[in-house]
């Protein structure tokens, strides 16, 4: 199984998740076969799992990144939203500089490829970790095995020099809401097509 995603819905946490419960499961290269953050490149033998992630968690998850980064300077969310950056690969392989076209391109061509075999929300892995990885792997047709929920009590669960911390459900969940201010949540969901959204099961 491949995993595919966004940058910063969660790929890195999932694939974590799926390997400690399923360890033979991921492909052992996690670059075989293209990006996981960009266009799929097809296997017969593989299947896919693309993870999503509510669109204002995901963008202020981006902020706090490029910032991280260097690549961006914005001091708010809300900032950020007017001026934002991306990584430059993904601009280069979805042909798009802004976060909410890279997101809309990446997951429309994700979804409407008839490669892909499950579709999985972040939200709901930290939220109810058992139901939702039930669900997974039956839709996978997977063996289910007992669930390891050691990883979820992590955030760092990545090869990465940025800093790490322990997992914060609420803030990774709902903690754009501390920082949203009035028109940002306007701002986003006139950007993201709500066609799509409905598809990944989320509405803003």
């Amino acid at each position: 199984m491949k995993i595919h995603g966004q940058q910063r819905a969660g790929t890195n946490f999932v694939g974590s998740l799926v390997k400690a419960n399923a360890p033979n499961v991921l492909l052992p290269w996690p670059d075989e076969g293209g990006w996981k953050h960009g266009p799929f490149e097809p296997h017969r033998r593989w299947k896919y799992l693309v993870v999503a992630r509510h669109p204002l968690a995901w963008i202020e998850s981006l902020h706090d990144w490029e910032v991280k980064h260097g690549r961006s300077t914005a001091p708010s969310l809300s900032a950020f939203l007017r001026e934002p950056t991306v990584d430059p690969r993904l601009a280069q392989v979805w042909g798009a500089d802004q976060p909410w076209d890279v997101y809309t391109a990446a997951y429309s061509a994700w979804l409407d490829s008839s490669l892909i075999t499950a579709l999985v929300r972040y939200d709901d892995l930290v939220r109810e970790p058992g139901r939702a990885t039930d669900r997974l792997f039956a839709e996978l047709d997977l063996p289910r095995p007992a669930l390891a929920l050691d990883v979820l009590e992590r955030a760092d669960v990545w090869q990465t020099q940025i800093e790490r911390r322990p997992l914060d459900r609420r803030r990774s969940l709902d903690g754009w809401q501390d920082v949203v201010e009035p028109g940002d949540v306007d701002f986003v969901r006139s950007r993201i097509p709500t066609s799509l959204l409905e598809r990944l099961g989320y509405s803003i």
